[in-house]
């Protein structure tokens, strides 16, 4: 059974402690209830709010819960990284199209 580790109420995650005792390794496991996010995307993606920035210069394409950051981050994408933009887009626009902010694709162009 997890023993409860720790929160973070800006992400809405918390983590869990497990020790197996067989083989002497712990295991961290992070857990996040994502249908608060996934609910806040699609109203922001029906109210076409977030349409708006873009010709300002900002844009907020996606909203990216913690388990998706892991899952890019173990195919070697940091969402954090300008230099992946245009496969991160393309990830999130097949894989993870109900996180998007909006209707419209972005393209970004070299």
């Amino acid at each position: 059974m997890s023993d409860f580790f720790d929160w973070n109420p800006d992400r809405g995650t918390w983590y869990e402690h497990d020790f197996d005792e067989q083989t002497g390794k712990t295991i961290i496991t992070t857990k996040q209830d994502v249908q608060p996010v996934i609910d806040a995307a699609k109203r922001k993606r029906d109210s076409g709010y977030v349409d708006r920035g873009i010709k300002k210069g900002w844009w907020h394409y996606a909203s990216i819960p913690a388990h998706v950051e892991i899952d890019l981050k173990k195919r070697g994408i940091s969402i954090y990284d300008q230099n992946q933009t245009n496969e991160l887009l393309k990830i999130i626009d097949s894989e993870y199209p109900y996180l998007k902010n909006t209707y419209k694709k972005h393209r970004v162009s070299h």
